[in-house]
C-alpha cells in the first residue's frame, strides 16, 4: 500500500467543517474521492502559477487550515449541487408544476469543482495582471 500523501485532505477535516449532512446524502466513499480530486485540482492550479504547494505549506506561505478550507469548500459545493436533485453533469433544468414551469441554466455542469478567485485569495495568492492596454484616444 502506498504511503499517504501529506497533501491529501482527510474526511475528518470535511466532517469538522460541515458535519455529516452532505456525507449522508452521497456516502463517505464519494466524499473521500471528491476530496482527493479537489486537492489535486488545487495542486495543479497552483503548479500552473509556479507555486509548489508542499513547499508553501512547509514554509507557512499557505496555511494548512486555509488549504483544507478551500478543498472542503470545493467538495461541499459540488455535493450540494447533486443533493439539490440535479443530475451530475447537467447544464440545464426545467421544473414543471401545473400551469407553471421554471427553467435554469447552470454556468458549469452540476457537480463540477471550481477553483475560484475567492479560493485563490483565501490561500493568499494574488492574481497577476497579464498586460494593460491603452484605449483609443488615450494620450501617451
Amino acid at each position: 500500500m502506498a504511503p499517504a500523501d501529506p497533501l491529501d485532505v482527510k474526511i475528518t477535516a470535511f466532517r469538522s467543517r460541515y458535519g455529516l449532512g452532505e456525507e449522508r446524502q452521497v456516502g463517505s466513499d464519494t466524499v473521500e474521492f471528491a476530496l482527493t480530486r479537489a486537492a489535486r485540482i488545487v495542486r495543479d492550479e497552483l503548479a500552473a502559477d509556479k507555486i509548489n504547494l508542499a513547499a508553501a505549506l512547509a514554509d507557512g506561505t499557505i496555511r494548512r487550515d486555509s488549504y483544507e478550507d478551500v478543498v472542503c469548500d470545493m467538495v461541499r459545493y459540488a455535493i450540494r449541487q447533486q443533493a439539490d436533485g440535479f443530475a451530475y453533469g447537467a447544464t440545464q433544468s426545467t421544473v414543471t408544476g401545473g400551469p407553471y414551469s421554471q427553467s435554469s441554466t447552470f454556468s458549469a455542469p452540476v457537480g463540477s469543482m471550481s477553483f475560484t478567485k475567492v479560493h485563490r485569495r483565501r490561500l493568499g495568492i494574488r492574481l497577476r495582471r497579464f498586460a494593460s492596454v491603452r484605449t483609443i484616444g488615450a494620450q501617451p
